[in-house]
């Protein structure tokens, strides 16, 4: 056998045997190179999520605290508060109360003003935890835990049925309130835009003013009988919070048109009282007085008409002089 054309078959089949090496080692990139691309496709895939979620506001962690620059709207109730109770050591403060999606509690903030329009809007900031749950906000401007002291309001645990349905206040303490529904969770600028930009917030009082529309009468005064000693916060009946407004709970800086009292009392609500109601300005004490000069705006808790209760019934007692036509009393 020619040595040469033996060496030359073993190198060929050397040769062969190295391609047939090579093109496996190729094979083995390929799949690697696929393998790794694949991956990098499923993180990619399995971002996409967080990322969707981020754009829609700023980058942030579930449970990361955040800031809200939000406002409300008090309208011409900001002179009613003056007017209300005149206390020096009476809060402002405005709390946001925050529950999850099936009312139960989350946290409680309070919010600090940052600015105030003749309008009646006014600015706050507070610090919130970020999430994508679904949240439930009570809004409670004024209000302070023991009604007339600046101590912190501190809720632990519970739910928003009881924890703010079951608040009340005395002394006449002016509170205003609003319960906001923020379904996509707490995001940010997002949230602000969509559900708490110009919040109209409701007061627990009424104001009563007397006018007169007749001749030959001459009004002196007015007197409020049987008036609520303290009122509830939030206007809570039937298991359920009454949304004053209609057909909305987006708060995004538009207008919004109240019910009326008729549409409100059409729906079942006739107010909320207290459990332990009590009442003064009692017809006892109206009988002692000599004058009713006061013609002032005069402010009450909200109260329910109580059928063939005369001690529950809220009354106006009117003092005046009849004049002739010649003017004489």
């Amino acid at each position: 056998m020619d040595t040469r054309h033996a060496v030359s078959l073993q190198e060929e089949n050397n040769r062969s045997g190295g391609g047939n090496k090579k093109h496996k080692n190729q094979l083995k990139y390929f799949y690697r190179k696929q393998n790794t691309t694949m991956k990098r496709l499923l993180i990619i895939l399995f971002c996409l999520p967080l990322l969707w979620a981020c754009q829609k506001d700023e980058l942030f962690e579930e449970g990361q605290e955040i800031v809200l620059n939000f406002s409300v709207d008090l309208g011409d109730m900001q002179s009613v508060t003056r007017a209300f109770a005149d206390d020096a050591n009476r809060s402002s403060d405005l709390w946001l109360v925050v529950f999850n999606s099936e009312g139960y509690f989350e946290e409680c903030v309070k919010a600090t003003i940052t600015g105030t329009t003749e309008e009646g809007v006014t600015s706050f900031t507070a610090t919130l935890h970020a999430t994508l749950q679904g949240r439930i906000m009570h809004l409670l401007l004024n209000y302070d835990n023991d009604n007339n002291s600046n101590t912190d309001l501190e809720f632990n645990y519970g739910h928003e049925n009881n924890l703010i349905g079951g608040l009340t206040v005395e002394r006449d303490r002016d509170v205003y309130w609003q319960r906001v529904e923020l379904p996509e969770g707490i995001t940010g600028n997002a949230t602000v835009e969509k559900y708490l930009t110009k919040v109209p917030l409701v007061r627990n009082f009424s104001k009563i003013t007397v006018s007169v529309a007749c001749d030959h009468f001459n009004l002196l005064g007015f007197y409020v009988l049987n008036v609520p000693k303290r009122g509830t916060v939030a206007p809570f009946v039937n298991g359920e919070f009454v949304q004053y407004y209609n057909g909305t709970t987006t708060f995004n800086g538009g207008s919004f048109t109240p019910k009326t009292y008729a549409i409100l009392n059409g729906g079942g609500y006739h107010g909320t009282m207290p459990d332990n109601d009590e009442r003064i300005q009692t017809a006892a004490a109206a009988a002692a007085l000599t004058s009713l000069s006061d013609k002032s705006p005069y402010y009450l808790y909200e109260s329910t008409y109580v059928n063939g209760s005369k001690d529950k019934t809220v009354s106006v007692l009117l003092q005046g002089e009849y004049t002739n036509t010649d003017n004489v009393t």
